[in-house]
């Protein structure tokens, strides 16, 4: 839950943040650039949590959203790419002319991203420890091994069938409490990320259908007067 409940905060504040910069800072380009910025902080975010193939499709996502040399820059900051790409939509913000509350707002914002983010580097450095896993999977085995014998006294060759029954679901058990262990690896982390995506698409779109609008009423009006 703790992990869910992070990158659902992860999507959320990164929507925001871009509505935010969307309706206060007017350059096209330093609004497009801090755009671009809060996407790839997601797919760095997801990359940091797999490993080999599922964190190279991730690496490929934030890569195909920033420009050449943004990429380089990202690709420079390898300890830590989240938190470059935060940095680079604090530094949007600072020399932009966007009003206080604005600021104050992406400032929320990104200390949430940031909060998130050290919830999900807790939740991945802080596990169970290893001799607990392997002394509970030792002993449920050897007592899996045995449960025949006592069993094979009461019910005959029943006992296979119920062996194999209480088997399955024992060892079921056990890998549950293992994934419990690493929630992050079981975390539909894609889902959200592609979710973010989708949805900052939609609302870009939706802003420059209105922008049109606005536009065509304004030009309506200047043609009424004249």
């Amino acid at each position: 839950l703790r992990a869910h409940d992070a990158w659902a905060r992860v999507v959320s504040r990164n929507l925001e943040a871009r509505d935010v910069i969307a309706t206060h800072v007017e350059d096209d380009e330093m609004r497009e650039c801090a755009g671009r910025h809060l996407l790839a902080h997601a797919s760095a975010l997801a990359a940091r949590y797999r490993t080999n193939g599922e964190r190279a499709v991730h690496d490929d996502e934030w890569a195909n959203v920033l420009m050449p040399e943004e990429r380089e820059a990202m690709e420079s900051a390898r300890e830590n790419r989240p938190a470059h790409a935060l940095r680079v939509v604090r530094s949007v913000m600072s020399a932009s002319d966007a009003p206080m509350h604005a600021q104050a707002r992406i400032a929320d914002c990104i200390a949430t991203l940031t909060d998130a983010c050290t919830e999900c580097d807790q939740l991945t450095s802080t596990p169970i420890p290893l001799s607990y896993t392997r002394h509970t999977s030792r002993f449920l085995l050897l007592w899996l091994s045995l449960l025949p014998f006592p069993l094979a006294l009461s019910l005959g060759i029943a006992a296979v069938p119920a062996t194999f029954f209480i088997a399955i679901l024992l060892l079921g058990v056990e890998e549950i409490g293992v994934q419990i262990e690493e929630p992050l690896s079981v975390a539909d982390i894609e889902g959200f990320v592609a979710e973010l995506h989708k949805e900052s698409a939609e609302a870009d779109a939706q802003r420059e259908r209105v922008n049109e609008l606005i536009m065509r009423k304004m030009k309506t009006s200047q043609a009424a007067i004249k």
